[in-house]
């Protein structure tokens, strides 16, 4: 199956969902293609259950989603950091599909 996307976003990491929420943002077309079957993969299954942010909460600046919360000089636990990615995606409609895995992208130049 070959499908035509004006920007491919590899991994649904923090970089990945900022990246597509600029470009939303701007009516961009882009799809995030995310290896994993849920966002936050790697807080999920790759830190241990009391892992936090090591840096404090007011730091956290995903474009649209700054910090607003009680805490600001605290340490985001892992269980609010999975929420944190789920929300935003939820929330501004992020174009993440997952269970993809990128083996190759091609690029094409428009012909104008």
């Amino acid at each position: 199956m070959s499908e035509s996307m004006e920007t491919v976003i590899v991994g649904g990491g923090q970089a990945g969902l900022a990246v597509s929420y600029l470009l939303t943002q701007q009516g961009r077309q882009n799809i995030i293609l995310e290896r994993a079957d849920k966002a936050a993969e790697a807080w999920r299954n790759h830190r241990w259950d009391s892992f936090t942010f090591v840096t404090t909460n007011w730091t956290i600046q995903l474009p649209g989603a700054e910090y607003s919360g009680p805490d600001p000089d605290g340490f985001m636990p892992q269980k609010d950091i999975i929420t944190y990615f789920e929300e935003y995606i939820n929330k501004y409609k992020l174009p993440i599909r997952y269970n993809a895995e990128a083996i190759s992208v091609e690029t094409s130049v428009p012909t104008w």
